[in-house]
Parts: structure tokens; sequence; C-alpha cells
């Protein structure tokens, strides 16, 4: 028995071993960093690469280096040496503050990129890649780990103890201290070199300084260098919190503790005595709030914020203020904040919000001023409520005051909740720099419950006219620009005294009779274009300040317009700083075209060159009314006549042919075609830039009419904005590559066509309309490719247009013949174009088509609407409407407004929109808009990724390249309003009906009135255990299952639940398991899941319906990752090493188990 037991413990003990030791064998190395957080480059000699972690354990665990190979040595790097081939583990400054890193320092011409390994002990091994690329002058470096081996590199190694000194020498206390230039802690000591020599370390607010080589490894850094022969010690000031505690050690002598102040280099012996404080939580709704410490804490010390909120809630706004400031919080998770401890108590507070916010249409708000000028009235037309739901108010994220009484100043608003606005002050009253009024430029957010943040942006323009626009995030750059805005008069060969100068110089002053064009100056940052707030006119007041004998203006022959290359204007431009305007001088000599631009020069050498404006020399002999006589026509056999070529190429003047009409003409009835040239972007000139703000208010000095008979072909011609084009009924008016920048006007019984040839029956390209097309009662739009460029192309010498007002607008009943293809133009300064408004009746004849595009959205502009709707389009043809494409703005809608569709055939699509900026997706149909067409295509558009290809490209059209729209994308399918499930119900308050399976169909099936019965709200079993008096009863009908009188209290006098009035149209699935009395509830489950948000009209498909909708469905909170802040998976050797170690733990216990049976077996045979 004795050898049983011996073989027993033998057996044990082997099993415990060798676990043990596979056990140990399993630990695997931890892993190395997989991301480099930041690369950046400092140095004044050398090139010095800082690799920042965020695993800083790993940093101190760094024990070597190669780079391409080459094995770095490990010491400190100083800033003002040219030694490379060294690495050490050091503080680097980043833009903001300062932190642990990597640090290399390699040859300043090392080629890229470098493969750079990495040796840690207890770590794997880590292999980056370090790339150099350069930006705008600038180099930019990147590292990118590439490999993170999960084999050891280097056995880890346990560090060498140091013998623990004896201290007991106490360490000298006789000093000076100086700063090096403003920096640092300079000691000298007396009779101190033993001290010195003995020094093994320094540590300030206990961060263990490095050890310096020489005194220039000190500056501003986190080093020390001591020198014992000349009794001096040097101390790096790169601490944060001041002032600091400072210990110094020495072997064999006690540590000496001094107080160091850099704000005045003064140190004393002892410890800082630290200060420690406080912080508070404000009490939250809808949410909680945690912090990590919440006393004791002290200066700079860092304290974590948790922010709980509750179901359906998230943070709106987390503060945290001592009784003076704001502190600054740093974002570590949607649910973590961190601030850093100020020298004063601080109270958190945190506001939650609701997260289904919905958004303010900006198109909804508009801005007033008051009667007497003094305030801005900030109006919201919808929502109605939302004035009173605001809770916040900033300018350039700066928050004003609310105020109860009328304000005075900036810093403050005030809500008038009944009436929807919010007042500031358009003027302020108060000196102090914290009240300046809101200005243009300025960001204004406004919060309000339940609504996302509503971003807006004043502007004032040249005029003095404020409004409000979305914010585009523009900012104020900082390079020189230069542009010249307004026009130069025309001239006449030989006239006298244009823009009469009374002094040349740059200095001088001028009388500018004739040109009214101004220089305008923006200082920018560099790469990126002036926004209107920008500029400012370069006067004597400009900031911008000008070298004025650098300054010059250029006169030079438009040869691509005709005029010869050596023609002489015989005039010359002068641009006065002192005044901002640029004139001209001299005697018009050669007739033709010239274009004037300025080229300026500030005291900094900064140069710019502005654009150009054209200056026009006529013979100034010429009216239209006397050249367009048929004396001057070219007949054809045909016995028609032709303009060929219109001389001169430019009219001004009108004159008159027209009885009782001044600046009016008619053309003659036989003129069938009139050119400009006979080259296409050669045009011939009729009319004068009249500045669009008078076009849109009918201003329009010339008529030219196309009478009855005419059928006038435009070839190569550009109509300036002065001219209305008039075509009476009867005539018809074609443009073939010429440019109307005004009005045209067509007359019942008038015909307007575009881009396309009668002859041949072919579309063509080149003409353009940049103002609008206006058809009248019984007119007709035949044949015609229509496209914008109102915003892209200047009127005449005037750039002061921008629209999104349609390019056609029809009133009354309106033909549409043929093919008609119409398009907006890209965006101005606003969303894009709308290409067609139709106000009344729009019918296509049998076998018509007509395509409308919105104009895009240019930049973050929204794409703009195909077709604004306010009646009917009908007819036996074909519509397609498109939304506008953007780029990063939303995407454009086919059709909106109110009316009916009632065309053979509808396309109708949506624009697209891409994910940045939060843009959204055009709709097919927008507003009150019945569509009965059964071919019909009706889609939204879709929110893409940015970047990718627009999912529509093929259906866009490229005007002025391609002859007509890709009419063979616009397939349409059949569609009916039928009805396959009569259990599915939608409801308001009175009606309900049973939707159509498709859903562009606008038609309620079914509809009829409620038939209400009172329901008892308690269950049967419920009703013996309650008082009448506390129960309950509600009102539903007994076919879609709306409620309303809930929780009505039962009368003493028991209310016995009527049958139903009516017959429900869909019977339930199986009978109600209940009694009537009780609130109805299915017997069988919804045929769908509840959304998280259940919309209001939509019920279960089982009848009767349930009396209240489905609850949200609860949101899934991730659990995040506990494994010390780091992201890294657990090797498959961790669970090795607890598996063996649990059967470890189960052989011992087994083995134990067999020993005690045993020995209770021996004790029971001995007791026999």
């Amino acid at each position: 028995m004795r050898n049983i037991y011996k073989k027993a413990a033998s057996l044990l003990l082997v099993t415990m071993i060798l676990l043990s030791m596979v056990v140990t064998g399993a630990v695997a190395e931890a892993a190395a960093p997989t991301e480099v957080k930041s690369c950046e480059k400092s140095g004044f000699y050398t090139t010095v690469l800082n690799f920042e972690f965020s695993d800083t354990t790993w940093l101190d665990a760094v024990n070597g280096v190669t780079v391409n190979g080459t094995a770095f040595t490990g010491q400190t790097i100083s800033s003002f040496s040219n030694d490379t081939g060294i690495w050490c583990v050091g503080n680097a400054t980043g833009a903001y503050d300062s932190y642990k890193a990597l640090q290399l320092a390699i040859e300043n011409d090392a080629s890229f990129p470098l493969t750079v390994e990495v040796t840690a002990a207890g770590y794997n091994k880590l292999t980056m890649e370090v790339a150099k690329t350069t930006v705008s002058y600038n180099d930019v470096y990147t590292a990118t780990v590439k490999i993170s081996e999960t084999e050891p590199t280097t056995p880890p190694t346990e560090p060498t103890k140091e013998p623990t000194p004896v201290e007991d020498t106490d360490p000298p206390t006789s000093f000076t201290v100086e700063s090096n230039f403003g920096y640092d802690f300079v000691f000298t000591f007396t009779d101190a070199e033993d001290w010195l020599n003995a020094v093994t370390g320094v540590t300030v607010n206990g961060e263990a300084w490095s050890k310096g080589s020489s005194s220039y490894s000190v500056w501003n850094n986190t080093c020390y260098y001591v020198n014992g022969s000349s009794g001096r010690l040097m101390i790096g000031e790169d601490f944060k919190t001041n002032p600091a505690t400072c210990i110094i050690t020495a072997k064999g002598y006690k540590p000496l503790t001094l107080t160091l102040d850099k704000s005045n280099h003064k140190v004393t012996i002892g410890a800082v005595e630290e200060t420690t404080y406080k912080a508070y939580v404000a009490k939250a709704e809808n949410g909680s709030v945690s912090l990590s410490a919440s006393e004791g804490i002290k200066k700079g010390e860092t304290v974590t914020v948790t922010v709980t909120p509750d179901v359906d809630y998230e943070l709106d706004t987390l503060t945290v203020k001592t009784e003076s400031k704001e502190v600054e919080t740093k974002k570590v998770s949607e649910t973590s904040y961190t601030f850093a401890m100020p020298a004063a108590n601080v109270t958190v507070t945190a506001k939650f919000k609701a997260s289904a916010l919905k958004v303010v249409d900006i198109d909804k708000v508009t801005l007033t001023e008051d009667t007497f000028g003094n305030d801005w009235h900030i109006n919201f037309s919808e929502p109605s409520d939302y004035v009173e739901n605001v809770t916040g108010f900033k300018v350039n994220g700066i928050s004003w005051e609310e105020k109860s009484y009328n304000i005075s100043s900036g810093g403050a608003y005030r809500k008038y909740a009944d009436d929807n606005y919010i007042q500031i002050a358009q003027k302020s009253y108060s000196a102090s720099e914290n009240e300046v009024p809101v200005r243009s430029g300025d960001v204004i957010t406004i919060s309000a419950k339940g609504y996302e943040d509503l971003n807006l942006k004043f502007v004032v323009d040249t005029s003095g006219k404020a409004s409000l626009v979305a914010d585009d995030g523009e900012g104020d750059p900082y390079e020189l620009h230069v542009k010249i805005e307004g026009s130069f008069e025309a001239a006449i060969v030989g006239q006298k005294d244009y823009d009469g100068v009374s002094g040349a110089s740059t200095g001088g002053s001028t009388s500018n009779n004739n040109s009214n064009v101004t220089v305008y100056g923006a200082l920018v940052e560099k790469d990126k274009e002036p926004t209107d707030d920008d500029w400012q006119k370069l006067d004597n007041d400009s900031e911008i300040d000008l070298n004025g004998s650098k300054c010059k203006v250029s006169i030079v022959p438009d040869v691509e317009s005709g005029t010869p290359e050596d023609a002489d204007s015989g005039m010359s431009g002068v641009y006065m700083p002192i005044s901002s305007d640029l004139t001209l001088s001299g005697t018009p000599k050669d007739a033709g075209k010239y274009l004037v631009s300025v080229s300026i020069e500030d005291k900094q050498g900064r140069k710019a060159t502005s654009n150009t404006l054209p200056f026009m020399i006529y013979t100034g002999e010429e009216t239209l009314a006397e050249q367009i006589k048929i004396e001057n026509l070219k007949q054809y056999a045909n016995g028609l006549y032709a303009w060929d070529i219109m001389e001169p190429w430019a009219i001004k003047n009108f004159g008159s042919n027209v009885d009782g009409e001044e600046e009016s003409v008619r053309v003659p009835a036989d003129l069938e075609v009139w050119f400009g040239s006979h080259e296409s972007g050669t045009y011939g000139y009729l009319g004068y830039d009249l500045a669009w703000d008078e076009v849109e208010a009918g201003n329009i000095p010339q008529t030219l009419y196309i009478p009855a008979g005419c059928n006038l072909t435009l070839t190569n011609m550009e109509i300036l904005s002065s001219v209305r084009i008039v075509v009476e009924d009867g005539g018809k008016l074609t443009l073939d590559d010429s440019v109307v920048q005004g009005i045209i006007d067509v007359q019942g019984g008038g015909t307007f066509s575009m881009n396309y040839s009668a002859y041949s029956g072919e579309f063509k390209t080149g003409a353009s309309v940049c103002g609008q097309i206006r058809l009248a009662d019984g007119a007709i739009l035949e044949n015609a490719a229509i496209y914008s460029h109102a915003n892209y192309l200047a009127n005449g010498d005037l750039t002061d247009r921008t629209t999104s007002e349609p390019v056609v607008v029809t009133n009354g009943n309106v033909a549409v013949k043929g093919q008609v293809f119409i398009e907006g133009d890209d965006a101005g300064n606003e969303i894009g174009q709308t290409a067609l408004q139709v106000n009344g009746t729009l019918t296509l004849a049998d076998g018509a088509t007509l395509v409308a595009y919105g104009g895009g959205g240019m930049t973050y502009f929204a794409g703009g609407t195909a077709i604004d709707l306010n009646g009917t389009i009908t007819g036996n043809g074909k519509l397609v409407a498109i939304g506008g494409a953007p780029l990063f703005g939303d995407g454009g809608t086919a059709i909106s407004g109110s009316g009916t569709i009632s065309t053979s055939e509808t396309f109708l699509q949506g624009g697209t929109a891409f994910t940045s900026r939060d843009a959204k997706p055009g709709k097919a149909l927008n507003g009150d808009i019945t569509l009965t067409s059964q071919s019909r295509h009706v889609k939204d558009g879709t929110l893409e990724e940015t970047g990718t290809d627009d999912p529509l490209k093929a259906l866009y059209w490229n005007t002025g390249i391609e002859l007509i729209p890709p009419l063979d994308t616009f397939t349409t399918e059949q569609h009916t309003d039928a009805v396959t499930d009569t259990t599915v119900w939608k409801f308001d308050e009175n009606t309900h009906w049973n939707p159509c399976d498709d859903v562009t169909c606008s038609v309620h099936v079914n509809e009829a009135a409620h038939t209400f019965v009172w329901v008892n709200d308690e269950a049967e079993s419920d009703i013996s255990t309650r008082s009448i008096e506390a129960r309950t009863k509600h009102e539903e009908c007994t076919v879609c299952g709306y409620t309303r009188n809930e929780n009505t209290p039962i009368t003493p006098d028991p209310v016995v639940t009527p049958e139903p009035s009516a017959k429900p149209t869909a019977e339930p699935t199986t009978a109600p398991t209940t009694e009537p009395s009780v609130t109805p509830e299915p017997t069988t489950e919804p045929t769908t899941e509840p959304t998280a948000t259940p919309a209001p009209t939509t019920e279960p498909t089982t009848t009767p319906a349930p009396t209240a909708a489905p609850s949200a469905a609860a949101t899934v909170t991730p659990v995040p990752n506990n494994n010390n802040g780091s992201n890294t998976p657990k090797t498959g050797s961790d669970y090795i090493a607890v598996i063996f170690s649990i059967s470890l733990l189960t052989v011992s216990g087994a083995a134990i188990a067999a020993l005690v049976l045993l020995s209770k077996k021996r004790g029971k045979h001995v007791a026999k």
C-alpha cells in the first residue's frame, strides 16, 4: 500500500510540473500598435520624425529601431544637433500641446518611403512604412503599420534593478538661477561638483526628464544637463502645470525638492503646495451625467464626463463652467467627454434633446426690418410653433442671451411666439465689443426643441439689402484678388471729353462722366475664391495698402470679336486708389471692341490682374429703324428677304417705325432670316445691357415686333436685355445660334421655336436664352431645344444677374407641338434654375413630347425644379420632368406646386443627392398634384455615396453638345389604381380608405366616414373589482379601428356598447377572443412588423385594428470594448493559458480526491 502512495504522489508532482511548463510557454507577447496616430516633422538642423501612438505603455518598452535595415542608436535627440541615425522616446510639440512620441533623426535628403522596424520588450515587432508627399509647398509625412508580428522578436528581459543608494548626505542648497534667453532654468551651485557628478535623475511634476549630452540638449523641452566642473545644472521648462515640483536625485544624497516657476524663472526649495477643486453636476432632464472624480481634483488633471441619455434622447449640449468662464471639453465618444480641471470649482451641465429631429425649410424663413429700421425680424412661415420651441440663439458660435423686452444692442434676442418671429437689433447703442449687432457674413445658429439646429448666414449686398441664406461655410482667405465691376459706356469715334480727368496721377481725382466701373480687392486665403463678404472697394479707406505707382490699366483689341489686332482705341485708362474708380480718357479712334483690365500690386509685393470688361467704339450714326429697311435687305428667289449681314454689327439705338411708340421696331413681314454674322460664336449685337433689376421690373425701353405672317430666324445674334421681343398673332420666331438676354413675349396665335431647322427637320445647337420666354393664352411652343445660360453668360457688359426664375412661363391655354426640350441653368447664388412654370393649362398635341430639366446645383446649392405647376398639363403626348443634378447640395424636384397631370405618358424623376453635407434627394412630385397618367414612371431620387457616379447620369442632356435629350431612356410602365388588399386602411379624423397598390396613386378607394361605437377600456375580468366611477371608455371605428374620446369616465348609469352601425368592409380572419364591451384585439399577429416610429396614417393589416399603434422598437446600445482602450483582440495563446490553468486545477483536484479515497479505504481495512 505504501508503494501506491508513492506512485500517486509522484504522478501528481509530474503532472503539475508538466502542466505548469506548458502554461508558462503558452503566454504570448502583447500586441504592438496597429495604427500610427500622427507623423510630424521637427528639428532645426536635421529632420526629426515624431511618431505618435495611442499606446504610451508600448512606447516606454521600445528597445530598438532599424530604418531601411540600418540599426539606429538610442540616445537623446537635440533640436539643435545635426546628428542622425539616432532614436529616442521623448516629448514632441503638436499644434495645441505636446505628446509622447517615438523620435527618429534622419538625413535631410533621405529617400522615401522608409521601412522602419521597432522592437519593444514584451511586445511583437512592429514594421511601418513612412511616406512623404508635398502639398502646397509643404512636406506631409504619413506612417502606415504594415506588419505587427505575432511571434516574439526578442525575449522579454527583466529590468536590471539598481541597488538602492544610501541617501544620508544633504544635497547642496546654495545656488543661483537664471534663464537661457528667456527659457529653461540654469542653476549655478557653489562647491557642489561631487553632488552634481552624482546626479542620477530629474523629475518634474512626477515626469522623468531625459538627460542631455550637452547644453544644447536643453531648450524648452523635457531634458536636463549636468556640468559638474562648472557647477551648472540646466533643466528644461516644458511642463504644463506651473509652478511645478522638481525632484533631483543623486547617488549618496538625499533628494533635492524644488519649486520651479517658469513665469519668472524663480526657484524655491520645497514642493509646490497643490490646491484641489470640486466638480458639481447640474440636474439634467431626459438623461443623466456622471464624473470620474468630483472632489480632490488638482489643476490640470483630466476629468471624464459620462452622459447617459434616456431612451429616444441624445445629448444636445455639454458645458463645463467656472463662475467666470467656460472650460473646453473634448469628445471621446458619443457618451464620453473629458476636460482639464482649471484652478477653480466647475459645474457640469448637460442638456438632452429628442433624437428624432425635424428640419426647418430655409425657404420658409424671411428677414424683415421694423418700421423704424432699428430691428431685424427673423420670420418663420412654417412651422407655426417654431419660435415657441426655440431654446438657443448663437452668432458665430457665441450664445446670445434671451430677453423679455425690446432689444437695443447685439448679444441678445427676443422671441415673439404668437407672431412666430425672433427680434434682434439692427443697430447697437452700446459701446461693448460683446454687444455688436449681427453683421454681413455672420452665421446664426438657432436651436429649438424637436428640431435640428438651423444655420443661417446673414448677408448684406452692395445695395444694402439684407437677407438670410444657407451657410456656405466659406472662410476669409489671404491671397490678393482684384475685380472690376460696372460698365464703360460705348463711345463714338471722335467723341470729345470722354471721362474728363482733372489729374492723371494715381493719387488724383476724376470727373467720371461716362465710365461706371469700381475696383474691388480681397486679401483671402490662398487657393480659395473670395466670397461676397471678402470684397472691398480699393479706395483711400481700404484695408489693402496699395502701391499706386504699380497699378496699371490695359486696353487691348478683342481680336476674337473681329477687331483688328493693330486697332487703336485712342484711349488710356486711369485707376486712382483714392477713389476706387477706373476711368478712361482720350479721343476714341478706331471702331471696334476692346477689353479693359487692371493690374494691381500692394506694398507687400502681392500682384493680381482683374477680369476684363468690354469697351465698344461705334461710328454713332445708326438706328435700327433706319437700317432694317427693304433696300438694305437681300431678296431670295422665293420672294422673301434676308438681312445678310446686319450693318453695323452693333446697333444700340432703335428709333421707331411703329406709330405712337418710341424705340420700337416692327420687322418687315417678308424678312425670313437675320444674320449677325456667318461665323458661329461671332455675334451681331442689338440693344444694350440693361440692369437686370430693371428687366425684372418691366422697365424695358426697346421693343422688337415679329408681325403676323413673318416667319423669322435670328442667326448669330445677341439680343441684349434692353430689348423685348414680341411675337404677334400669326408670327413665328426661331432662334438659331443666337443669344437672347432679355424677355421674349409670345402673344396668342404666335409661335416660338429654337435650335431647330424647319428645312431639314433636325435639331441644332448654339442658341440659348439668358432671360425668359413668356407664352400668353393661345401661344404655341413648337420644336424647340431651349437651354439657359442666365447665371453664367454676361448680359452685355453686366454680370449683375443670378436667378432661379423659370426659363419658360406659360399663362392660360398654351399648346406644345412636336418636340420641346427645356433645361434651366446651373445655380448662380441660389438653387438651380427652374425650367418651366405652368400657370393655366398646357396641352401636348397628339404625339408631342415635352422634356424639362431643373438646373444643376453648383457646389453646395440644390438642384433646380423641372416644372413649377399651377394648373394642368394634359394631352395625348409624353411629359418628362427630371430634377436638377446637384454637386453637393439637395437633388432637384421633378414637378412641384399644385394641379393635375393627365398626359398619355408621364416620366417623373427626382434628382440624386450625395452623402456629404446632409444633402437630400429630390422628389418626383412635391405638392398637391394629382397624376392620372396610366403609363408612367414616378420615382424620387436616391442618396448615393459622395465620389460615386450619379445613377441618373444617363438621363441628363448635355446641352450645347447633344442635339436632344436621351429620349430612349425615358421608359414608362402601365399602372392602375387597383387595390388588392381591402384590409389595409388609412384614415384621418373624419374618414378612412384603402390605398392604391401603386405608391404614386393619389386615389382614395372605398373612402367612407367612420362608424363609431363606445368601448369599455377595462377587461371583463376587471370590471367587477373596480367601482363604476373609476372605469373609462372610448369611441372606436368598427371598420378601421380609429379611436377618439379616450379615457372618458363611465357615468353611474352604465353605458352598454351598441352594435356596430355598419358592417366592416373586411371581416377579421378569426373571431375576437373577448366580448364586444372590451377593446377588441386581433387574434392573429399583424402581417408586418411595426416600424421604429409608426406613421399615424398606417394601421396593421388585420381588422379590427388595435386601439394604439405599436411602440417604437427599443434602441440597442452597443457594449463598448473594455480592453483598456485598445481594440486589439485577445490572442489565442491567452485562452490556451486559461484552459491549461483550469486543466491543472482539475487534474490536481482529481489526484487529491484519489488519495483521500485510498486513505479512507486503507482506514477501513485497518479497522477490520
